[in-house]
């Protein structure tokens, strides 16, 4: 299967701005799921690359001419293996994304809300994961205006609505401990927590990407 990408990302300013520094992550790797057949970046300005800790090609864009718009894009066509079911561990061990943060930490809410999946997450991981994602969006209707970039797990689910990163933040520390072990080789589980929406311009994604282990 081939995938024709095409992404843009746009800042307009109320004043002019005299320097922009962008650190831009908008360059698909090659792996055993995915060719990058073609891929550009269209930026304003030269960029210089570099490869981030996990390996991911990443621009530094650094913008020193008194501007009000920046607008940056990546297109190209990447095909996929559908054979394929999982990549393989990289460079950075599982164990890394593991670690509680002030924005992941369970409290005793979630953990109530999330035990009755527990026997169907351990027994059917795709189905039970699956499960726990529509109930969770059931639970948070997504709506706007309702919380803050900075708000925790805890606080967004307390409010009992919110947006991507607020799901993704609720949906990962609450399984954390059954399926996200490490081990030698996983599958991997893509579930992107806005899936019952279309995409809308303007506004961020966020979702869990969790490693399901086989042995």
């Amino acid at each position: 299967m081939k995938l024709h990408v095409f992404h843009e990302t746009s800042y307009r300013y109320d004043q002019l701005i005299r320097r922009s520094i962008q650190m831009l992550r908008m360059t698909p790797p090659k792996t055993q799921r995915q060719h990058i057949q073609q891929w550009q970046l269209d930026l304003p300005g030269k960029a210089t690359p570099w490869t981030d800790a996990f390996g991911n090609l990443c621009h530094c864009l650094v913008l020193e001419n008194p501007t009000q718009d920046i607008v940056l894009r990546a297109r190209g066509t990447v095909e996929l293996n559908q054979t394929d079911q999982g990549e393989p561990e990289g460079a950075v061990p599982h164990t890394v994304f593991l670690r509680p943060t002030k924005l992941t930490s369970v409290d005793p809410a979630i953990t109530a809300f999330i035990e009755p999946f527990r026997a169907t997450v351990k027994s059917r991981p795709y189905m039970g994961l699956h499960d726990v994602m529509l109930a969770l969006l059931e639970r948070m209707p997504y709506e706007t205006g309702i919380t803050h970039v900075g708000d925790s797990a805890s606080q967004s689910f307390a409010k009992g609505k919110g947006v991507c990163q607020d799901h993704t933040h609720v949906f990962w520390p609450a399984l954390v401990t059954w399926v996200c072990l490490h081990a030698m080789s996983v599958d991997i589980c893509i579930l992107h927590t806005t899936s019952k929406w279309p995409a809308m311009p303007g506004r961020k994604r966020g979702w869990v990407h969790a490693g399901l282990a086989t042995t």
